[in-house]
This record gives C-alpha cells, sequence and structure tokens, in this order.
C-alpha cells in the first residue's frame, strides 16, 4: 500500500469530517480552523500552513533516556514545547545520537500505543519529526496512527467514554482534539514513505522492552 496514497485519504476524510462537525464554542472553533489547515496543507490545497508560534523561552533537549521516566502530562507537555519551539538542536542531538533519539520517541510512542493514547503518540510523531529523526519504530507508530481514523473521518475512539459520562459536549470536543492532534501528526509524515497497514502487538512490545 503506498504511504502517501494512505495519507492523503486519512486527509480527506478527516477534512470531511471537520467540515461536517459543529463548534460549540470559540476553543472548538479554532481547532476546527487549526484543523482544516492541516488538512489542505497534507492535500496540498491552497491554504496557510499552520506553523506553531515559537516559545519566547529557549527550550533545551534533555537526555533522550530521561522522557521515559516522565509522566504522561509531564511527556506531553515536554514533546509539544519542544515542538513548539525554534530550537537548534542538531549539537544536543548529535550528543546522544540521532538513532538513540529515534529509539526512545519511537518506542515511547508504541508503548502510548498499547493503551491507544492518540494523543500521546501523535505528540511523539510530531516530535520526531522536528527533530528530523526516523526509525522503524516511528513507521510502526505512524501506522498504528492511521489505523485509528473511524469511519466518520475523526480519529480516536471515544463512545465508551462518552456512554459513561452522557455528555455529548464533552464526547464532541475530544474527538475534535484528538482529530486535530491526529492531522497534525499526518502533516508531519515523511512523503513517500510505506506504512503497513497493520501494526502486532507483539512489535510494539517488543519495542517497548527494548527500551
Amino acid at each position: 500500500m503506498n504511504g502517501r496514497h494512505s495519507v492523503i485519504t486519512a486527509a480527506k476524510a478527516a477534512k470531511h469530517w471537520l467540515l461536517s462537525t459543529d463548534a460549540a464554542d470559540d476553543e472548538m472553533t479554532a481547532l476546527r480552523t487549526e484543523g482544516l489547515k492541516l488538512c489542505e496543507h497534507v492535500l496540498g490545497e491552497p491554504a496557510t500552513r499552520v506553523r506553531a508560534t515559537a516559545d519566547a523561552a529557549r527550550v533545551d533537549l534533555p537526555p533522550p533516556v530521561s522522557l521515559i521516566a516522565l509522566s504522561r502530562f509531564d511527556l506531553l507537555d515536554r514533546a509539544l514545547r519542544i515542538t513548539r519551539a525554534e530550537t537548534h538542536c542538531a549539537q544536543a542531538i548529535a550528543a546522544e545520537g540521532a538513532e538513540t533519539w529515534a529509539r526512545v520517541l519511537g518506542g515511547l510512542a508504541l508503548s502510548y500505543a498499547q493503551t491507544n493514547d492518540l494523543e500521546v503518540v501523535s505528540a511523539l510523531i510530531l516530535l520526531a519529526a522536528h527533530l528530523k529523526l526516523d526509525c522503524r519504530w516511528l513507521d510502526e507508530a505512524r501506522s498504528f496512527l492511521l489505523e485509528q481514523q473511524q469511519p466518520s473521518g475523526c480519529f480516536g475512539m471515544i463512545s465508551a467514554e462518552s456512554v459513561i459520562m452522557r455528555d455529548h459536549a464533552w464526547s464532541s470536543y475530544m474527538a475534535l482534539k484528538l482529530t486535530v492532534a491526529a492531522v497534525a501528526a499526518l502533516a508531519s509524515f515523511p512523503p513517500m514513505s510505506e506504512y503497513r497497514s497493520s501494526t502486532s502487538r507483539r512489535s510494539r512490545s517488543a519495542a517497548v522492552g527494548k527500551l
């Protein structure tokens, strides 16, 4: 299966879902606008590419192995902060080795894929792209991400939570948030790569075990 075709197909479906989704407030409107711009970027349509504004403070790269011990919240926060900052990271990556960095990010992404944590997986894929890193485990993580798109075009499964909480506003917001996070990661995928249509739990477990 051609990887680029898969990404474009996913972006088209996500764009269709975003266009049909109601935004209940200003935050959701902003999220939907960001998601649509990202879809248009993936599809090569005329649009202003969505680029995060650089943080005012410099963000230094920590040792890659230190990310393994972080809580989910801290890992997500650190990944997004580094991605958003205009960080000159080549020297820091060279000190630890690009392969080490790629394996840590890829292994962490597959670890969070085991719990279907789409938000963290998307953030780690985006961070790896920002740092110009790639490896087989990151490829597996990108395959996992593509598999999380629902028939409607959104990303992630929140139906169970929606039933439990009986909160339509919450489930609508989470669907939008996860979809925009996933589309941002899609926009960072290397061009003309091939992604397997399925990712085995065994391969994910093997990656986590080697961290």
